[in-house]
């Protein structure tokens, strides 16, 4: 006696693909009579299996243009495929041996492997292949590249971000350049990538320098055509492009779980500041030394800074300054090293911002307390970014 589900698939035909995966190797008899002839369509697949082939083509053609060693295939099937399958075995309780989206993507991946010898890794992978069975199209991207290290920004009046300098257009000022831009473009080049997206743990403003170990930061390659890319020649061609501005140090592959590790842990590094600093009044031995006593192990509490409100939410970070040493310049000139939380503004530390940071500078000595320049000295991390300092 025959079964239902098989004069349903007797009446409906289905490729030879599909009827493996229903029938196996058995049922011979069975199979030669659900099989649809090349004019039609499978009813499960919609006759994606037919166009594999040519698919595949065109996918080798595309990978071809990647640096690769590792690939992972994807598909999209057309909606009325999936509603055909999950119909078909609530209806009858007879389940295929493998469903659709896996058997499409197990042939077409081992169609990739005999053609090019590449690997195929569905977790770990150089390229990504995407056959849209809906369309008849075939996608392939390279995987992004993580390179991370440390900059030292050399030059006042560079920006951290593209939008920045281009928003300081808008204002008139001129613009000057980016770090973003110099580290971004040589390595854009080098990779032959789409684009790419730069990651920093935390900014300085425009008009400080980032000197002594450097910033961490981790830039994102985005589809790139090479990747297996020698680091120190990368280091080179980006200190050349921003020679005398930008220097990189500590090249190395990173991941993107190390990009959200470094935005996680951005708020909670420490950072070391030098800050020249103009008093209105002489400045007495006493008053440096009121200084370092009172921002021994402080608790800060700093509201959002005038300067940034439109730019950032108007709340009270808490914050502390490990240690401050002062040293005197000239007769209203002091120099102060500054050890802190991340994310403090300093500037305001040293003048208040009419009230909304205290305890500050300014506020303990009782006078108007100017920052005239400003250099990060120091960042630290985990060990994630190599912490060591470089001259």
């Amino acid at each position: 006696m025959v079964s239902e589900h098989l004069f349903f698939l007797v009446k409906n035909k289905i490729c030879s693909y599909c009827a493996d995966r229903y029938l196996g190797e058995s049922n011979v008899n069975v199979k030669s009579k659900i099989l649809i002839d090349k004019s039609k369509k499978c009813y499960f697949c919609l006759s994606a299996f037919s166009m594999l082939d040519k698919l595949v083509d065109e996918a080798i053609v595309k990978i071809n243009r990647y640096e690769a060693k590792t690939f992972s295939v994807s598909s999209k099937l057309p909606r009325k495929s999936i509603f055909r399958e999950e119909e078909f075995i609530s209806r009858f309780n007879i389940y295929p041996r493998v469903n659709l989206k896996s058997a499409l993507n197990n042939e077409s991946a081992r169609k990739i492997v005999e053609k090019t010898g590449l690997k195929n890794n569905q977790s770990k992978f150089d390229v990504k292949v995407l056959f849209d069975y809906e369309k008849g199209k075939v996608k392939v991207e390279g995987v992004s590249l993580f390179i991370k290290g440390r900059y030292l920004k050399l030059k006042r009046g560079v920006s951290q971000s593209e939008g920045y300098r281009y928003r300081l257009r808008n204002t008139g000022e001129k613009p000057g350049y980016s770090l973003e831009e110099l580290i971004r473009k040589p390595l854009i080049r080098l990779t032959m990538a789409a684009k790419a997206k730069f990651h920093g743990m935390g900014r300085e403003d425009i008009d400080v320098r980032m000197l002594g170990n450097g910033r961490p930061f981790v830039i994102e390659l985005i589809d790139p055509k090479r990747r297996f890319i020698d680091l120190k020649e990368a280091e080179l061609l980006v200190n050349s492009n921003g020679k005398g501005k930008v220097k990189v140090i500590g090249f190395d592959f990173s991941s993107k779980s190390e990009v959200q590790m470094l935005k996680a842990l951005s708020p909670k590094m420490k950072k070391t500041y030098l800050a020249k600093v103009q008093i209105k009044h002489e400045i007495k031995e006493e008053d440096l030394k009121k200084l370092e006593d009172e921002f021994r192990n402080r608790i800060i509490h700093q509201r959002t800074p005038l300067r940034v409100l439109g730019r950032r939410p108007d709340r009270v970070r808490i914050k502390k300054v490990y240690e401050l040493n002062a040293k005197k310049i000239s007769g209203e000139e002091i120099r102060l090293i500054i050890k802190c939380d991340g994310g403090l503004y300093i500037k305001e530390l040293i003048s208040g911002d009419e009230g909304r940071t205290s305890p500050s500078v300014g506020g303990v000595l009782g006078l108007k307390a100017i920052c005239r320049e400003l250099d990060v000295i120091h960042v630290s991390d985990p060990g994630l970014f190599g912490g060591e300092s470089h001259g």
